[in-house]
This record gives structure tokens, C-alpha cells and sequence, in this order.
């Protein structure tokens, strides 16, 4: 599914199709986010952290159709065909995944007795202090605020990077779920990739921005994004993929890593209140 929404995204930005460009973004981020909530799901058994899973099923579905009528009512027979025939393997793909994958191991979780899997305590101990949880928050409502911003003065290329630059945190945040629910490097990829696509949009975005607009405030925000991005980084995603790697090579008994993790969170951004 990547592949074809990189490969739509490419034609429509080739075509200078600023709009359709935009709801393809918007497509792959949904997609992230259902992917995201699954995983939160599935290492923490919380109903809540299928969240983003539910509102990224709206959004995609919202986008899918916007897309359909876009692309209708700005191409020809020949454009239009090949164009909806992408459309239409996204949603398959997308239908195959919900159908195979997720919704039967969002179900196997409900079923799972939690007290006799150790790994998935560790890892929940680990979540659930919530000082990640809280850093993507505040990153979520600041990107919220851009998209904001850049929507109403209908600036869709600079509102695609954002759109963009929070695909990216959900890929990083997607791809370390993963790797504590399996252990598995191969589940890091997408984090990796996140982390390269986050460092090579903003300097993009600042760009834009500095073209469009002389507001102090949007670059403050973006700064500030930065450097939640990196707090995010020191304090929840490496040391959770350390102690994961620790728990993989048996250094030290999870037990003791369950323990080294309860620790006073910090403070949320913004605010001198303890995460929660």
C-alpha cells in the first residue's frame, strides 16, 4: 500500500495537483494512525488506545472519497481510470488488512489472560507511566494548530508537510510499538524511516513557511515541535527499545526492568503538571 500511495503522490505532485497531493497524505497518515492504535492496543489491552486506530478509519474513509470526486471532476477518461484503479487497491489493501490482520488480533488481545504473559506486562509498565504518550500529545495538538492555521488561508502545500511531518511521528511511534510487542528488528523500520522523513521535512516546511508568511508564532511552533521530537527520543523511545533489546538478549530479568521504569514521570510540555 505504501508503494501506490508514494507512487500517486508522485503524479499528483508532478501534475502540480496541490489538492489531491494533500489527500493522499492524508490517506497514508490515516493508515498510520489505525496502525498506531492497533499496536498501542495490543501491548497495553487498553480500549483507549484504540483511539487513533477509530478516528484514523473515519479519516480514510473520509479521504477516499474526496479523492474519488477530485479526481473525477480534474481528469480525463484515460487519467481518471488509472487513477481510481489505484484508489481501489488501496482500499482493497486496506480492507484485507483491517479483515486479516487487525480486527483478529484486536480480538485474540480481548482474549488474552494478562497475568500469564510476562512480556506484555514489562511492556505495559512501560507504557502505561505515559511520558511517551504525553510528548506525542503535545505534538499532535501543535500540529493540530498548523493545520489550522495553513487551512484556513487554504495553503494545502504547506498544510501536505505537516500532514507529512505528523505521518512521520506516527511511523516512529508505529514502528517502536512494534519492536516491544515482538522484539523483532524488522518491526523498527518504520521508525527509522520516520525519524528520516521527520528530519528532511522540516527544514521543507521552515522554507515554505518563511516564503508565506511573516508570523513569528508558526516557527515557534515548529521549533517546539522539534524539540518535543527529540525529548520524545531521549526520554521514551530509546530507552524503551534499550530495555527491550536488554529483555531480547537476557541481560537482565524483566522484573528488573519493570522496576527501573517506575520512576516519577516528567512533566508534560507546556505545563509544570505530572504526566499521567
Amino acid at each position: 500500500m505504501r508503494v501506490i500511495l508514494t507512487r500517486l503522490e508522485t503524479e499528483f505532485l508532478s501534475s502540480a495537483d496541490i489538492r489531491a497531493s494533500y489527500l493522499v497524505a492524508k490517506l497514508g497518515k490515516a493508515m498510520a494512525d489505525r496502525e498506531t492504535g492497533e499496536r498501542g492496543f495490543l501491548i497495553t489491552g487498553e480500549e483507549s488506545f484504540l483511539q487513533p486506530f477509530n478516528q484514523g478509519t473515519t479519516d480514510f474513509t473520509a479521504a477516499t472519497s474526496d479523492l474519488r470526486v477530485h479526481i473525477r471532476a480534474n481528469y480525463n477518461a484515460d487519467e481518471r481510470r488509472s487513477k481510481l484503479d489505484s484508489v481501489a487497491s488501496i482500499e482493497l489493501l486496506a480492507r484485507k488488512w483491517l479483515e486479516q490482520a487487525a480486527q483478529p488480533e484486536i480480538d485474540a488481545r480481548r482474549r488474552i489472560n494478562q497475568t500469564s504473559v510476562n512480556t506484555l506486562q514489562y511492556i505495559q509498565t512501560v507504557l502505561l507511566r505515559g511520558t511517551g504518550k504525553n510528548i506525542l500529545d503535545d505534538i499532535r495538538g501543535i500540529f493540530d494548530e498548523l493545520q489550522v492555521t495553513f487551512n484556513q488561508s487554504n495553503q494545502l502545500q504547506v498544510s501536505g508537510l505537516v500532514m507529512q511531518l505528523a505521518k512521520a511521528m506516527v511511523d516512529q511511534e508505529t514502528g517502536e510499538r512494534g519492536f516491544l510487542i515482538t522484539g523483532d528488528d524488522k518491526f523498527l523500520e518504520p521508525y527509522e524511516t520516520g525519524r528520516y522523513a521527520f528530519r528532511t521535512t522540516i527544514p521543507k516546511l521552515k522554507n515554505l513557511v518563511d516564503n508565506y508568511y511573516e508570523i513569528d508564532a508558526v516557527l515557534e511552533k515548529i521549533d517546539k515541535v522539534e524539540e518535543l521530537s527529540a525529548r520524545w527520543q531521549l526520554e521514551a523511545a530509546q530507552p524503551e527499545i534499550e530495555l527491550r533489546n536488554q529483555v531480547n538478549i537476557g541481560t537482565r530479568a524483566s522484573r528488573c526492568i519493570t522496576r527501573s521504569t517506575q520512576k516519577p514521570t516528567m512533566p508534560r510540555a507546556g505545563n509544570g503538571s505530572a504526566a499521567t
